[in-house]
């Protein structure tokens, strides 16, 4: 993108205001009482209230946060394998010189799901170059069901913002590369790990994607790709391994001292073949889908099978996959079209499930990629995967919108029937 195709300061500032004013809104009424409860449940949701408080406590004692003796005493345990999110337990420590614990988590809270539109939004509008697409695309992944059902209790899943900003310096490594795009990119990707190792693995997975997409599609000779690439990806693969690859080291080490499988269950967690389609038990309406998702095996784990994509969103995509212009905008479309439909074909896991009846016996792509790479296993979550079909079909969203001023000027008034619709769906 040329800088004259940015957006200036006030469209940045506007963006984040969208954001934290739609958190508001989705989130009433529960935004009340920001300064008087924690805004998560009093199952895992305290358990990282007390990740926050270590995290703190180490830093304050200049220990590592990855290992405590205030569990398993005296001898203590690695947290390693836990889900502590550092990120989140660093950024309470200045909140907390001014205010009190439940304003600092819950600002936590707050600054993913605006940092998580916002860099979804900068990522849209360097594919597509349309404000109020990317705008749209940044609301489509921060306010989806995905989002809005971990917030209940899974604060390092709620810290999405660093995927989206992953693959804005990836795309950028993969178009222009350079050594000072290697080192963004890794630093994005030391982010995630902070936050979450499912966000890791999948910003990793996807990378490759990405990389093998770009190399079969680019327009320039493979010797001149290869000279251009390689130095560039040098400087990510060892600044990462630095970095993410000491704290996955460490996990791999924990696992092999003493196994960290079994926690989740495959099978029990995987998606249904219908979950996009159709709107899960947090949606504000979910009397009306209880038909559907009360068949679920697990349909009581309710923050797990927040998938649905909305008519909006898919309406969006559709329209922009059908109109959008072949430019290399279009080129990456297509990029996120084929890691959007491998993850969904990944998080139904090894048995299918269809409006909740599961069908043994029938092969399934998670089957093949347990089979190459056994520690996928440690997620035992192959439902969470479908997080990337959400974030591919915003930035395919985004597309659609960018569509709509093109169209005649009677269909464009589709954007307010459009928006009300991604409200309820959302809601």
């Amino acid at each position: 993108m040329t800088p004259s195709t940015q957006p200036r300061r006030h469209a940045h500032l506007l963006a984040l205001a969208i954001y934290a004013l739609g958190y508001a809104l989705l989130s009433f009424p529960a935004v009340l009482h920001f300064h008087t409860h924690y805004l998560c449940d009093g199952g895992d949701g305290l358990q990282n209230v007390w990740n926050d408080w270590w995290v703190r406590k180490a830093i304050a004692e200049h220990r590592s946060p990855y290992f405590t003796d205030w569990l398993m005493a005296p001898d203590g345990v690695t947290l390693v394998g836990a889900t502590l999110n550092p990120f989140n337990g660093l950024c309470t420590v200045p909140l907390c010189w001014v205010t009190s614990d439940v304003v600092a988590y819950n600002a936590t809270v707050l600054l993913a799901f605006v940092l998580g539109g916002y860099t979804t939004f900068l990522l849209a509008h360097h594919l597509t170059g349309s404000y109020w697409g990317s705008v749209f695309a940044g609301a489509a992944l921060t306010f989806s069901p995905y989002h809005f059902a971990h917030a209940v209790g899974h604060m390092q899943l709620v810290s999405l913002q660093w995927f989206p900003l992953f693959f804005l310096t990836w795309v950028r490594l993969l178009e222009q590369p350079s050594h000072r795009r290697g080192l963004a990119a890794a630093g994005a990707l030391f982010l995630n790990v902070l936050c979450d190792y499912y966000y890791t693995l999948y910003a990793v997975a996807g990378g490759a994607v990405l990389l093998a997409y770009h190399w079969f599609t680019a327009a320039r000779p493979r010797g001149r790709l290869v000279r251009e690439l390689v130095p560039a990806l040098l400087t990510f693969a060892l600044a990462a391994a630095a970095s993410t690859g000491l704290v996955c080291g460490s996990l791999l080490a924990a696992h092999l001292g003493e196994s960290l499988m079994g926690s989740h269950a495959g099978q029990h967690f995987s998606a249904d073949v219908l979950g996009w389609l159709v709107p899960g038990s947090m949606w504000r309406f979910a009397s009306i889908t209880e038909w559907f998702w009360g068949r679920h095996p697990q349909h009581v784990t309710v923050s797990e099978f927040g998938l649905h994509l909305g008519v909006t969103v898919l309406g969006l995509v559709a329209l922009g996959l059908w109109r959008g212009s072949r430019t290399q905008a279009g080129r990456w479309s297509r990029a996120w079209v084929i890691l959007g439909v491998l993850a969904y074909a990944l998080a139904m896991g090894p048995d299918p499930i269809v409006a909740g009846r599961v069908l043994s016996g029938v092969p399934m792509p998670y089957d093949l990629l347990a089979a190459a790479f056994p520690l996928i296993e440690l997620s035992g979550n192959p439902v969470r995967m479908a997080f990337v079909t959400t974030f591919c079909a915003a930035l395919l969203a985004a597309r659609g919108v960018a569509v709509l001023p093109r169209l005649r000027w009677w269909r464009r008034w589709l954007a307010v029937p459009l928006l009300i619709a991604f409200a309820l769906e959302v809601w």
